[in-house]
């Protein structure tokens, strides 16, 4: 049964196709950062043109999940050419159900690349690529779901999207 019985809070945005733009977060240069508030306190954001200095994609995505409310954590296992990965979702508890459903089909369709964001590597070996050491979760902006492969920093974004 679905979470979101509230029809006010519109889930419809919590698909697959809106996972064209996912935004890499990596380990902060200290643990927290000083001064730093909400996700920006727990992880670097890599730059991403136009999406962030022009359109303020990560912002709105806030908004979204922080105005849905109630933020949650939630595992689900993937099997991929034989390698089960936890991944862990990060996203107000009334997308949970459509942050799932999204996850998976973008997971499972080829024709969605993951690789650029580093995400197919981990399917694959359970680890981040090499060329990316410090990434440790995603966040498809569009569909206002962030995930990881590690419990500390799922619950670091839960930390991140406390109101302020």
């Amino acid at each position: 049964m679905p979470r979101n019985d509230d029809p006010a809070i519109d889930t419809d945005h919590v698909n697959a196709d809106q996972f064209y733009l996912v935004q890499r977060l990596t380990k902060p240069v200290r643990a927290a950062r000083e001064g730093a508030v909400g996700i920006d306190k727990y992880f670097r954001l890599d730059y991403m043109g136009s999406a962030e200095s022009e359109v303020g994609r990560q912002k709105e995505s806030l908004t979204r999940i922080r105005a849905a409310g109630n933020p949650t954590i939630e595992g689900q296992s993937f099997t991929r050419d034989g390698q089960i990965l936890e991944v862990l979702v990060v996203t107000a508890a009334a997308f949970q159900d459509a942050a799932w459903t999204a996850l998976n089909d973008w997971i499972v369709d080829e024709m969605r690349t993951k690789e650029q964001h580093g995400f197919g590597d981990v399917l694959l070996t359970g680890r981040v690529p090499s060329h990316h050491p410090d990434l440790v979760a995603w966040w498809a902006l569009g569909a206002d779901v962030m995930w990881t492969i590690d419990r500390d920093v799922a619950e670091n974004l839960l930390a991140g999207l406390e109101k302020r």
